[in-house]
């Protein structure tokens, strides 16, 4: 873990050639990462990389857009697990191919505005997981909790359900819903799960206004859809908060 006062000091005067595991903690916003980045880009021995970041330490917005495009998109033999804990809504990148076939361990915060962001907004990230074994993804609406006299509603997209997202390596799934979401959300999730072993699953709802989907409550429409996309599951859990 480095302290971030000093994090421009060291990559200034070192080159971490040999750096396997590197935890960023609690970035302060006016931190230039600039140094980091650029050696990011050359570390090839990396196995595990990760940012815990505070939401009110927000990160400037071109840093997280090139620690994710690296990080992600990196072709390295080494790195196998990385965590990114910061809001960002990554469409960036959801038009890539995939991310390092290496990669086996990944842990995303997918957040943003209201508008922009709901359970629906994950499917092209997915797309991106193929080889991935243990996922943790966070999807959080950014409105503030004291404008609850905001409208929210759901408007399901056109989906394509013969070309959603397949994980078969996917063994382990933690979701977490901070935001907008129905049940129909989660059964398209699923369906490119085929192989999962353990789902742990949050609900969050923030705003009494926000619309909630009684189906999330029906055990039958949950054994319905678990019976069906994931038959290797062995544990579900399940919590809510309302």
């Amino acid at each position: 873990m480095i302290q971030f006062v000093i994090i421009n000091f060291l990559f200034n005067r070192h080159y971490f050639i040999n750096l396997q595991s590197c935890i960023f903690l609690s970035i302060n916003p006016s931190t230039k990462l600039g140094i980091v980045i650029k050696q990011l880009k050359t570390l090839n021995r990396r196995v595990s990389f990760k940012i815990h970041q505070p939401n009110n330490k927000n990160l400037n917005q071109i840093y997280k857009y090139y620690l994710t495009r690296i990080l992600l998109m990196h072709k390295s033999s080494f790195l196998h697990s990385i965590v990114l804990q910061y809001p960002y809504n990554y469409f960036d990148i959801s038009n890539n191919s995939s991310i390092s076939s290496n990669l086996i361990s990944l842990k995303l915060l997918i957040s943003d505005s209201p508008s922009i962001v709901f359970v629906y907004s994950i499917l092209p990230v997915l797309r991106l997981c193929c080889t991935i074994r243990y996922l943790t993804i966070i999807v959080e609406c950014t409105h503030s909790l004291e404008n609850d006299h905001i409208n929210f509603s759901i408007e399901t997209p056109s989906i394509n359900e013969n070309n959603l997202p397949i994980l078969p390596r996917l063994t382990s799934f933690n979701l977490t819903i901070l935001a907008i979401c129905d049940i129909r959300s989660i059964s398209y999730i699923l369906r490119g799960t085929p192989n999962l072993i353990h789902f742990h699953f949050v609900l969050e709802t923030r705003s009494a206004n926000w619309p909630f989907s009684h189906n999330l409550l029906n055990g039958s429409v949950w054994q319905q859809i678990l019976e069906y996309y994931v038959p290797h599951l062995t544990k579900f859990e399940f919590l809510m908060s309302i």
